[in-house]
């Protein structure tokens, strides 16, 4: 019964890294956690690796300041892999829906979907159709000089 009590939902981003970066310090250890790119691996120390290796995340980057004791350290990891948002959560505070959050990359916003594919969900409030509509420019890279060949 303890165990069902305790038991806690750890959001996972395409089910192998966290969602966002975050640091959680607890008594003189902090405990640094970002997202790495889909197979890059686990980069942590030993006793952290098997912890997260357990919990399911594979490509996830940890790094332990301050004290290194086992036990300051996994709570620092558990505090620090609770105090990470879950997506939905904060599009439902600012009344939003989410379709897909990744780090560091541009999810398309639901009214522009509905607007583009004329969808509509019988919960979503009615979106007034614009005609001025414009494409957004997407990111072809670093910009160079002209002398640059």
């Amino acid at each position: 019964m303890r165990a069902l009590k305790n038991h806690v939902v750890i959001p996972r981003y395409r089910r192998s890294s966290v969602y966002f970066p975050t640091t959680f310090k607890y008594v003189k250890s902090r405990v640094n956690i970002w997202p790495k790119a889909i197979g890059r691996g686990l980069v942590a120390n030993d006793n952290i690796k098997d912890i997260l290796s357990l919990i399911g995340f594979t490509d996830v980057g940890v790094k332990v300041i301050g004290s290194t004791h086992p036990r300051n350290v996994v709570k620092a990891l558990i505090g620090g892999l609770l105090s990470i948002p879950d997506p939905c959560d904060l599009a439902r505070d600012q009344g939003k829906v989410v379709l897909e959050l990744a780090p560091g990359k541009h999810h398309i916003p639901v009214d522009d979907l509905v607007v583009r594919l004329g969808l509509r969900h019988p919960k979503w409030p009615e979106i007034p159709p614009e005609d001025n509509w414009v494409e957004r420019p997407r990111y072809l890279g670093p910009i160079k000089p002209w002398w640059y060949v």
